[in-house]
């Protein structure tokens, strides 16, 4: 992909610096830049390469020196135009430029956004600024040809009209190429009918025409002539005579009729001159036509546009191309579809929603995030394509053109990935999964495990550090806004639930970040308005789907959020769905949290249950060393969400269960590890702000104490395994399996990569799991001093632990057989020697929805967790911005 930016700065070093581009439009995209011999700011235009292609920059240039002259205090100057060279320096590529001033303020456009209408006084204001432009360029012989909002710039109250005389430049540089290639010179909604038949020889009355265009919107909020497709306005233009304004709005009758003159088809039925159309303007009593007749359409009128309107519009097509498609803004709205999907998931699981692509033709679906097995779903033939590589199901954005995506590709591991299929490209090893977005270069913006704001090539590079962040939040990355360097996020503070979350927009250039208020994955839709998921604190994993119109120069809401669907399902990072850039919306409601409890197996795979924990969610069970009881986890959720776990221990065979731990709301901890003598269980949790592992007398006896700090390493919250000394603890950070000692506060980085960690009862060994082959495998290696190591598994899999005796390792895989999924445990019988070796391997039972977490004495009984799947409904909204638009306004 060709870094415009970096080649505009070496090209014109010496002239001008280039700080950030502001925008794109029809011609040229828009580069806010420093005049260094000047020392002033100003606005670097850079036409548009199909643009400079079929032009000779000697012509362009010559063409756009007749406009320098041009000194109005409501034109706005050209200070300088050139080519740059296409040395090697600049890898072959040439610009065409030209430089006006930078105007601080808004263009017409944008507050027509805002406002829809202007007040009467102030639309004839600006118009007749804009005329008194006009008439003073007509004058000296030069016609704009593309007046409209767009190029109106409003300096304080002063209007100022951009870009005088470029498409005059670019029409007279590209002669009849343009029309060749497909690209057409001015707005369809402003064209005069002379401009829609494709004539070159244009006189004063096409701007004219436009300004009685861009006028009749500024009163009525429409333009006088919209429709569906270019080719369908450019044949009402030619065929139609629009209504008067005074039939949208009261507005003086003058008014009304200056506006009547200047949109006549014919040349000749215009003002003569701008000058005219000040004149008139400022003249109470003109009067032009009928306005109570003109403002309704005969059905003959109507008949004869049924009749022309296919004819005018394949002519106008071959005259000017669909290149203004781009430019359009239908007017009647189209219905909005809701349409329920059915995801197809594999029997006894629960596919998610997680994302769709911006074309709206594919989404991503799977399990919950973070959570594994995404897949990519066509909408429009319903195949399914898994994404082998991607081990994180929320972590899958697409680029801004849908060629490419990102995800997690194993623990921090952010990698880019081609849309038609492939292998992918790791673009940082230290990243937060499910935090990316796409800018419109093609650049990966994302949050390190460091806290810091970076980005990166999409196709992979030099990483970027451009705003470090505080170390009391997980932060995320949503979405980047058009033609600046702002980025919406949201941040939580660390270790609370998504209802604490707070939209965020990064602003690296200002060194700073500024909160918009709670909610989570803020997206930027239509342009104006800003979509986000806000979680409820007091249902089961869901929360409303927000919006609010917003400023996306500025990065600030306009206006105060309103609510659009209520109950959708979403946890952290965000609600599970997503809309795409074509206006399609998919989301998931009627959420049912699914039932977790501890549950006993036999070798067969039959359950049994464990009386007393029939309610509850109750999760993490371990069997104590005398295999007489279980410590186990109760998570207490509100809002659906985990907010607290306490440690309790359950007695064999039929309880009771007992609390051990009272941490309270707020305090989660980890999965519990038994010490050696069965006197203590050992957890990881919280400790003011950062987290350390902590021990309870197994018997109630006392309270919870603080053993040892655990490494500052983000992500050490994952299960402890204790060694037989009782005091050295394995866990798990972002870089991977870590040893912690006694008084240790840094730990040692055992085995990079590593998880799920699980040493043997003699201390000799430790088993884990590793991605080391691009998918995850059960290892095992020496300890606690490292060497030799031997795979376990084969054909994929997690989870490892070993039996009583030592001389057995489980582990479990996940296994798909047509629409079912099987969760199976393994055994491999192995001699620890030394040396270490593998005598057998094979299946013991499977089960859906089953994780193994330990095995009894004598290996005939299991104990795991149980999940028991809820019903979702999968909803895909078409055409969603006409109901945002309908709600928040135009």
């Amino acid at each position: 992909m060709v870094d415009v930016e970096a080649l505009l700065r070496d090209a014109l070093v010496e002239r001008y610096r280039i700080d950030r581009k502001v925008g794109a439009g029809g011609m040229a995209t828009v580069w806010l830049a420093q005049d260094l011999k000047h020392e002033r700011q100003v606005a670097l235009k850079v036409l548009h390469p199909e643009l400079a292609a079929v032009m000779g920059a000697e012509r362009f240039l010559q063409e756009i020196r007749t406009t320098a002259n041009l000194q109005h205090p409501h034109i706005l100057p050209l200070f300088d135009s050139g080519t740059t060279d296409a040395t090697s320096s600049s890898n072959g590529h040439q610009f065409l430029f030209y430089v006006m001033p930078f105007v601080e303020g808004q263009s017409l456009r944008e507050r027509l956004d805002k406002e829809k209408q202007l007040p009467v006084e102030e639309a004839v204001r600006i118009a007749r600024a804009v005329a008194a432009a006009l008439d003073h360029a007509h004058q000296k012989g030069i016609i704009h040809r593309d007046i409209k909002p767009e190029n109106i710039l409003l300096q304080g109250d002063q209007p100022m009209v951009a870009d005088f005389g470029i498409a005059l430049a670019v029409s007279a540089a590209g002669g009849g190429r343009l029309t060749e290639t497909g690209l057409s010179l001015g707005t369809p909604f402003y064209m005069s009918p002379e401009q829609a038949s494709a004539d070159r020889d244009l006189t004063p009355a096409a701007d004219v025409y436009s300004l009685g265009a861009m006028l009749y919107e500024m009163l009525a909020g429409e333009p006088p002539h919209t429709g569906t497709s270019a080719q369908a306005v450019l044949a009402r233009i030619l065929t139609n005579a629009p209504a008067r304004v005074i039939s949208h709005r009261s507005v003086p009758p003058h008014v009304d009729a200056v506006i009547a003159k200047s949109l006549e088809r014919l040349p000749a039925d215009r003002f003569e001159s701008a000058g005219a159309f000040i004149k008139a303007l400022d003249d109470p009593s003109f009067r032009y036509g009928d306005a109570e007749a003109a403002a309704v359409v005969s059905h003959a009128a109507a008949d004869l546009w049924k009749r022309v309107s296919a004819i005018v519009g394949v002519a106008a097509i071959v005259m000017l191309g669909l290149a203004a498609w781009g430019w359009l803004r239908p007017t009647p709205p189209r219905p909005v579809t809701r349409i329920r999907v059915d995801l197809p998931a594999p029997e006894n699981t629960q596919w998610f929603p997680q994302g769709i692509s911006p074309d709206g033709r594919y989404l991503v679906a799977g399990p919950p995030f973070g959570q594994g097995g995404p897949h990519l779903l066509s909408l429009d033939d319903f195949t399914v394509r898994q994404l082998d590589e991607v081990t994180n199901n929320g972590s899958v954005r697409f680029s801004q053109d849908g060629t490419r995506f990102t995800a997690a590709a194993g623990a921090g591991r952010l990698t880019s990935f081609p849309m038609s299929g492939g292998p992918g490209v790791t673009l940082a090893e230290e990243a937060r999964a499910g935090t990316s977005a796409w800018d419109e270069e093609g650049r990966v913006w994302f949050v390190t495990r460091e806290n810091e704001l970076a980005r990166v090539p999409g196709e992979g590079g030099a990483v970027e550090t451009l705003l470090t962040l505080d170390s009391g939040h997980s932060w995320y990355v949503s979405d980047v806004l058009p033609g600046s360097e702002l980025v919406l996020g949201h941040r939580v503070p660390t270790g609370q639930p998504p209802w604490s979350a707070e939209l965020v927009v990064y602003d690296p250039r200002r060194d700073s970040v500024v909160a918009l208020g709670p909610g989570l994955e803020p997206r930027v839709v239509g342009s104006k308005y800003l979509l986000y998921w806000l979680a409820d604190e007091d249902t089961q994993g869901s929360g409303a789907l927000m919006a609010a119109r917003f400023d996306q120069g500025s990065g600030t809401l306009r206006g105060s959020p309103v609510p659009l669907i209520e109950g959708v399902a979403g946890t952290m990072p965000g609600f599970y769905g997503g809309m795409s850039a074509s206006g399609n919306l998919v989301y998931t409601t009627n959420f049912s949290l699914r039932r977790v409890t501890a549950t006993l197996v036999g070798r067969a795979g039959d359950r049994r249950r464990l009386p007393g924990l029939d309610s509850g969610l109750w999760v993490s069970p371990q069997l104590s060393p005398d295999g007489k009881s279980i410590a186990l986890r109760q998570r207490e959720l509100r809002g659906g969400f985990r907010t607290s776990s306490d440690v309790w221990v359950y007695t064999l065979p039929i309880g009771p269960v007992s609390r051990r731990t009272f941490g309270g709301d707020g305090i989660e901890r980890g999965t519990p590890a038994w010490s050696p003598d069965g006197k203590r269980i050992l957890y990881s949790r919280s400790d003011s702000g950062s987290r350390a592992v902590f021990a309870v007398p197994a018997d109630g006896s006392a309270q919870e104490t603080r053993v040892v700090a655990l490494p500052s390493d983000r992500g050490t919250t994952f299960p402890l395994s204790i060694a037989p000394d009782g005091v050295t603890i394995a866990s798990v950070g972002s870089r991977g399996l870590y040893l912690i000692g006694p008084g240790d506060t840094a730990g040692t980085v055992f085995i990079p990569g590593g998880s799920s960690p699980a040493i043997s009862p003699d201390g000799r060994w430790i088993a884990y799991t590793s991605r080391e082959s691009g998918r995850s495998e059960v290892y095992v290696q020496s300890f606690p001093t490292p060497g030799a190591k031997y795979q376990i598994s084969l054909d994929g899999a997690d989870n490892p632990l070993w039996s009583r005796s030592g001389r057995v390792i489980f582990y479990q895989s996940v296994a798909v057989a047509g629409q079912s999924q099987t969760w199976e445990v393994f055994e491999a019988r192995v001699d620890p020697g030394p040396p270490f070796e593998v005598k057998s391997r094979g299946p013991v039972f499977g089960l859906p929805l089953f994780v193994l977490t330990d095995a009894f004495p004598g290996d005939s009984l299991f104990l795991g967790v149980s999940f028991t799947s809820g019903n979702v409904k999968t909803m895909l909204v078409l055409d969603f911005l006409e109901e945002l638009r309908a709600k928040l306004g135009k």
